[in-house]
C-alpha cells in the first residue's frame, strides 16, 4: 500500500472522513511509521494552529491587495489624446473622401500638404503678432506703473504722514476686500 498524502491525514485529524476510510486509515498508520511521524507532525502544526488567536482582517485587505497586485496604468495627457483623435479623424475622412469621389490618393495628399502647411503659416504669423502685442502691452504697463510711482512719489511728499497711513490702510482693505470676493467667486465648493 502507498503513503497517506498529508491532506488526508488532515482529514482524518479533523474528523472529516467516512467511518470505513477513518478505519482503513488508521490501521495503515499502525503499521506505517513514515505516515505516523507525518499524523504526529500535523497533528502538533493543528494544535499550534489552534492555540493561536483570531486574527481581525481589515474590510479594505482584498482591495489593497488587488491595487498592489493589478497597478493602474497612468492615462495619457488628453492633449495628447485629442490630438491622436483629431489626427485619426483626418486620416480617415481623406480616405473616406478618396474612396467615395474615386479620386487620386497622391493628389489629396498633396492638396492636404498645402492647407496644412498654409494653415501652421498663418498660425505662425498670428502668434508673432499676438507676442509683439503682448510685448508693447507689457512695454506700455511698466511705462504707465513707473510713471504713476513717481506721481505718487510726488504726491507723497506733499500730503502729511498720518494721511498718507490712512489712504494706505484703506488701499490694503479695499485690495483685501476685493481678493476675498473674487475668491469667494471663483473657489469651486459650496456657496453660502
Amino acid at each position: 500500500m502507498s503513503h497517506l498524502r498529508p491532506d488526508e491525514i488532515d482529514l482524518l485529524l479533523e474528523g472529516a472522513t467516512e467511518p470505513d476510510e477513518a478505519a482503513r486509515m488508521e490501521g495503515h498508520l499502525a503499521s506505517c511509521a513514515a505516515c505516523g511521524a507525518v499524523r504526529e507532525g500535523r497533528r502538533a502544526f493543528l494544535e499550534a494552529l489552534g492555540g493561536l488567536p483570531d486574527l481581525e482582517v481589515p474590510p479594505d485587505l482584498a482591495a489593497r491587495i488587488i491595487a498592489r497586485a493589478f497597478p493602474r496604468r497612468s492615462r495619457l495627457p488628453e492633449g495628447l489624446v485629442a490630438l491622436a483623435g483629431i489626427s485619426a479623424l483626418f486620416v480617415f475622412g481623406g480616405l473616406g473622401y478618396v474612396l467615395a469621389t474615386g479620386g487620386n490618393l497622391a493628389g489629396f495628399l498633396l492638396g492636404a500638404g498645402k492647407a496644412s502647411w498654409g494653415a501652421s503659416r498663418d498660425f505662425s504669423l498670428a502668434l508673432v503678432k499676438l507676442t509683439k502685442l503682448s510685448v508693447l502691452s507689457l512695454t506700455l504697463l511698466a511705462q504707465y506703473t513707473e510713471d504713476l510711482l513717481k506721481a505718487t512719489g510726488r504726491v507723497g511728499s506733499m500730503i502729511s504722514p498720518e494721511v498718507y497711513a490712512a489712504a494706505l490702510f484703506i488701499t490694503v482693505a479695499v485690495a483685501a476686500a476685493c481678493f476675498l470676493r473674487l475668491r469667494r467667486k471663483f473657489a469651486p465648493g459650496e456657496r453660502p
